[in-house]
């Protein structure tokens, strides 16, 4: 019969602690890919895109949301946003939710100024934005109509209108985007009465200097956290454009900067 040994090592103080923290990095990591899995598009319309050109940044801004008198009060009201192939009634990417906002008892309008970045080179008309709104009443979500933003026209990259829209929205789910498509909710669904969602979609350049650390076809707000890049109060390359609404800065740091 013969019996076998372990040898433990004994780490210094010091080692155990680094081990420690790398450890944590690493379960950091872990947390980060988990939080960051998305839909992938579909493989067709991938291939509608001219690989040989780059990936081209975008800034999506909400300001104000009118009509809210027509929800019941109290009520908190939450914007989700997910990208949508009309062409193969897919959603892909990841939903971007914004934070949620009190509608007072006697006012009809909901100040918003909320940012939103991305960089696609899926710079296609069937590429869409769904724009759901939702309102949050004791711990539940509630659909209260979505929107269709239309982000590029056939003709070139360039957004498909410039300046402040104003979004009407639908009623019912967007999941019924999945049944009928972009053309039946269109001709069929009912408005939401009196409500409007004002935005801009505009080409944002700066974000080229960091598409190769941000995942293509992802919304990102300012909160979010981005390995590689460090968060600046006043900085030279202004990743996010809040004009009056406000200003934060991303910039590309150092390798190994997060």
């Amino acid at each position: 019969m013969s019996f076998q040994f372990t040898h433990c090592v004994h780490l210094p103080v010091e080692s155990r602690e680094e081990w420690r923290e790398s450890g944590a990095l690493m379960s950091d990591w872990k947390e980060e890919f988990r939080r960051t899995r998305a839909v992938p598009p579909h493989s067709q319309t991938a291939r509608l895109s001219d690989s040989e050109r780059p990936s081209k940044g975008f800034q999506l801004s909400f300001r104000q949301l009118d009509g809210v008198s027509v929800f019941q009060k109290p009520a908190r009201v939450q914007l989700r946003v997910t990208l949508f192939d009309t062409g193969h009634q897919l959603f892909f990417g990841r939903t971007w939710k914004s934070s949620f906002y009190d509608c007072a008892e006697h006012k009809s309008r909901v100040d918003i100024g909320e940012v939103v970045l991305f960089h696609t080179s899926l710079c296609l008309p069937c590429v869409v934005a769904v724009v759901e709104l939702v309102s949050l009443s004791s711990q539940h979500a509630l659909g209260c109509g979505f929107g269709i933003l239309q982000l590029f026209s056939g003709s070139s990259d360039a957004p498909s209108l410039s300046g402040d829209q104003r979004m009407l929205l639908y009623q019912g789910t967007p999941r019924t985007l999945l049944i009928g498509g972009l053309q039946d909710a269109e001709l069929n669904k009912q408005l939401v009465a009196g409500v409007e969602l004002i935005y801009s979609l505009k080409p944002h350049p700066p974000l080229q200097a960091a598409t190769h650390l941000l995942p293509p076809n992802t919304l990102l707000s300012p909160h979010t956290h981005v390995p590689g890049l460090t968060h600046t109060a006043h900085s030279k390359v202004m990743l996010f454009d809040y004009s009056s609404i406000r200003s934060i800065g991303w910039t590309a740091g150092e390798r190994g900067a997060v």
